[in-house]
């Protein structure tokens, strides 16, 4: 098992604090709405822009490693993310809310996709397993993690600054690695 999470040693990591800094918002979003008087009906709706952002990030993104390959994809759509992230703390409000919640969706489709893709490829029949085991396990223990970023409430903004922090630190194990990234396949 140690061999089959060396080959990802880069990735896993990457996937681990990139979780810690976006599973939480889902939850912070919908706190800060509801605290400022949004009705349940539109906090749903802002809820759901996520899905649709996430569903045009894996129609769009494969394109884009295509066309500059996955470290750069990855370490964009997370600068992009990290951005969106610290939006938030600008301006409270359910249509901006609604539209950073797309970028969002689209950015983590982007991260899948890329990370995904690149896992395959380092996974032969008999390490492939136990390398997505590894990664659910990253992901999931990011996302359990990341609520703790709900405790920090000595100012209103530093739930959004800390998942910012946490999501550009996710870049770095990416844009440093040394693995071999895959070669991006053509788009029909």
């Amino acid at each position: 098992m140690l061999a089959v999470i060396g080959s990802t040693r880069g990735i896993l990591p990457a996937m681990l604090v990139l979780m810690c800094g976006t599973g939480v918002m889902s939850s912070l979003v919908s706190l800060r709405l509801e605290a400022s008087g949004v009705g349940a009906p539109v906090i749903g709706i802002v809820a759901a822009a996520y899905f649709v952002g996430l569903l045009a990030g894996s129609l769009r993104v494969p394109s884009i490693i295509a066309r500059v390959g996955h470290i750069r994809a990855f370490t964009a759509v997370v600068s992009l993310l990290s951005a969106s992230t610290l939006s938030y703390a600008l301006y409270e409000n359910a249509l901006f809310y609604l539209t950073l919640r797309l970028v969002d969706g689209f950015c983590v489709a982007g991260v899948f996709v890329c990370v995904e893709s690149w896992l395959n490829t380092q996974a032969d029949a008999k390490s492939r397993g136990g390398i997505l085991a590894a990664y659910m396990i990253a992901i999931y223990a990011g996302q359990a993690g990341s609520q703790f970023i709900l405790n920090l409430t000595a100012l209103p903004m530093l739930p959004f600054v800390a998942s910012s922090v946490l999501i550009s630190l996710a870049a770095l194990p990416i844009a440093l690695t040394r693995l071999q990234a895959p070669v991006p396949e053509e788009q029909g």
